[in-house]
């Protein structure tokens, strides 16, 4: 088996106690991810045990079961007492192959398997917002009901990401490895820039909004590419297939970031789509024209009652409220589900 060498360098200086600062502040940045704050402290228990971390990134596991196998089969030749000496060696060399085994599983060292790295997934449930670092220190805030998907450790000639919702990424900068964040529809080519990607699957449009460097965003249905500049936004639409640049306030589309909601002139199918993420909810749109009412507002710190009497101040609409219910054994309950319609006839649907 050819020796390990996927464990970062910042790891094994930390756990030498010979890291750099720069060195610590990687190290901090890839202890946030999920799991490995657990893999690092069974790297040192790994460290203490053998006093050589090395063991690891050369260890065979074949050798080693073979080398076991063999000390017993000559101990069993040997007087009771110095076999019974040996019992408590024979059981430590498994145990640490196996910690061995189970640590290299986690950095997806196994033979004869795919060496590429794992494959990490960070969700931010709904009413959430999730802020982190991915493994090339790139920064990324997470909105409601959003998905990522992303390697343990970026190969190759680019740094590739999937993305289900919306997310802000503010990217480090490598010119020798592009940054690439894609969902079905579009993907964003970036080098060291900030920007906002929005692209839930259940909506119609995804919207890819720059405020920092420069992007490159390709039609993944027609491969042609848009380039755009700070206060730019590109715009794709899964019902028609246009696929447009335009100039925006990208605050707009940022303030989530610090829990603000903004709509400027924005569609109610829009506006409710957002409230129905941030505020864990279940919005309907009930009947024809509705969804077409366009709202200005910023909502911040208000309930979703303060926040839809609002909407109804500014547009004759009403809506309805349903309680939530408890779902099986009471442990779980079910999301309110709110009705908004037209009053022009002064009725509510039922």
């Amino acid at each position: 088996m050819k020796n390990l060498e996927n464990i970062p360098s910042y790891i094994l200086s930390s756990i030498a106690g010979v890291a750099s600062e720069d060195e610590k502040k990687q190290l901090s940045q890839w202890l946030e991810m999920p799991g490995n704050a657990k893999a690092y402290e069974q790297l040192k228990q790994v460290n203490e045990i053998s006093s050589d971390l090395t063991l690891y990134k050369s260890f065979d596991r074949r050798k080693a079961l073979q080398q076991v196998k063999g000390a017993i089969r000559v101990n069993k030749r040997r007087r009771l007492f110095g076999h019974l000496q040996r019992i408590a060696a024979f059981l430590f060399i498994p145990l640490l192959i196996g910690s061995l085994f189970m640590l290299r599983q986690y950095f997806n060292f196994q033979e004869g398997v795919n060496n590429g790295p794992l494959v990490q997934e960070i969700s931010s449930p709904p009413g959430t917002r999730t802020h982190f670092f991915l493994p090339d220190s790139s920064e990324v805030w997470l909105n409601a009901s959003s998905t990522i998907k992303f390697p343990s450790a970026f190969r190759g000639n680019t740094r590739l990401v999937e993305l289900d919702g919306e997310g802000y990424f503010k990217v480090y900068k490598n010119k020798n490895k592009p940054f690439i964040v894609k969902n079905e529809n579009v993907a964003v080519t970036a080098l060291g820039t900030a920007f906002n990607f929005c692209g839930y699957a259940d909506d119609n449009s995804s919207l890819v909004t720059l405020q920092e460097g420069k992007i490159n965003v390709q039609n993944n249905h027609t491969k042609e590419a848009l380039i755009a500049l700070p206060g730019e936004q590109i715009q794709f639409s899964k019902s028609d297939g246009d696929f447009t640049k335009l100039a925006v306030n990208v605050d707009d589309f940022t303030a989530w970031r610090d829990g603000r909601l903004v709509f400027n002139k924005t569609p109610l199918s829009r506006v409710v789509s957002n409230l129905g993420r941030s505020y864990n909810v279940d919005v309907e749109l009930v009947g024809a024209g509705v969804s077409n009412y366009r709202y200005t507002a910023t909502f911040t710190d208000e309930s979703i009652y303060q926040v839809l009497e609002l909407l109804k101040l500014t547009a004759p609409i009403d809506y309805s409220i349903t309680s939530r219910e408890s779902i099986g054994d009471g442990t779980q309950f079910s999301k309110q589900k709110i009705k908004i319609w037209k009053t022009s006839k002064n009725s509510q649907p039922m």
